[in-house]
């Protein structure tokens, strides 16, 4: 009996609880190790990623005992395709979003310049780390498991993945609660991103589209739009913009996430994000 606490003798795998925190713990420990190293932020971002595709790929044939393109990680042409049109879909949502600051008067851009330099690759590259890390990590781990940990006798497995889809949101959430300018709106906004990038991964079982509108909305947001994400001003870029505007609405120093205007991004992203599904994703994998 206590053995059946941690093993399913049936799965032949350590239960899904035991699976999360085994996984977490590796990529705490690689992390602080990697950390400890003392390299630059970007360094540090693109390693914290190849550690999060490296452990989902031991966690695949040692600890889940799953195949590995059950993660949502693949080099098949239809995965960098959801990727494109993620790439798309957040890029058209930041740009509603900008269009509404900039036309009532809630931002002013102070500077525009459209060329490249070694700054911008580099933000290119960190914010491509970002979005693969914490989809690998919030998104394609944790949603399967957390969804076969609640899916239990009296649970169904349409709210198995509900609760899977909240508690990695609420996850995610917190992770960015102690980010300069955040609020209590930005904790929630942030939580729906969460859901709303993880609506994609569920209905296809790929994290193409995931990765692609995480990364083009920090993207188009940071370094195309010149606003801050999540707290974070990057400089320079394309457009240089200073947010005049109520708090309440642009979001202030935490960004558009921190605000109503945050919310209505994510919504125009849910939507075109479920068309694109409808209309080139016909032979949905029913994933979970």
């Amino acid at each position: 009996m206590f053995t059946n606490i941690f093993y399913n003798p049936a799965e032949k795998r350590l239960r899904s609880g035991w699976r999360v925190l085994v996984f977490t713990s590796l990529i705490l420990i690689s992390g602080t190790a990697l950390n400890s190293i003392s390299v630059s932020s970007l360094y540090f971002t693109i390693g914290l990623a190849v550690l999060v595709l490296f452990s989902l790929w031991i966690a695949a044939k040692y600890l889940d005992c799953r195949p590995f393109h059950e993660f949502g990680f693949s080099l098949s042409a239809d995965w960098f395709h959801d990727l494109s049109a993620g790439v798309v879909i957040a890029a058209i949502s930041m740009g509603v979003i900008y269009i509404i600051l900039y036309y009532s008067e809630w931002i002013i851009t102070t500077h525009s310049s459209f060329f490249i330099s070694t700054e911008l690759l580099n933000y290119f590259i960190f914010m491509i780390a970002v979005s693969i890390w914490e989809e690998g990590f919030f998104r394609s781990y944790l949603i399967p498991n957390l969804k076969e940990g609640v899916h239990v006798s009296w649970i169904s497995k349409k709210w198995a993945i509900i609760i899977a889809v909240f508690l990695s949101s609420f996850i995610f959430s917190l992770g960015h609660a102690a980010n300069p300018g955040a609020s209590y709106l930005s904790t929630f906004n942030i939580f729906v991103a969460g859901a709303v990038l993880a609506y994609p991964f569920i209905v296809t079982g790929s994290m193409g589209l995931s990765v692609g509108l995480h990364f083009s909305w920090n993207y188009f947001q940071s370094t195309v739009f010149g606003l801050p994400v999540s707290g974070t001003h990057f400089s320079p870029s394309f457009l240089q913009s200073d947010v005049i505007g109520t708090e309440l609405f642009t979001g202030g120093e935490f960004g558009p996430e921190g605000g109503i205007i945050g919310f209505i991004g994510l919504i125009v992203m849910i939507i075109f994000t479920h068309i694109y599904v409808i209309l080139w994703k016909r032979r949905l994998q029913n994933r979970f």
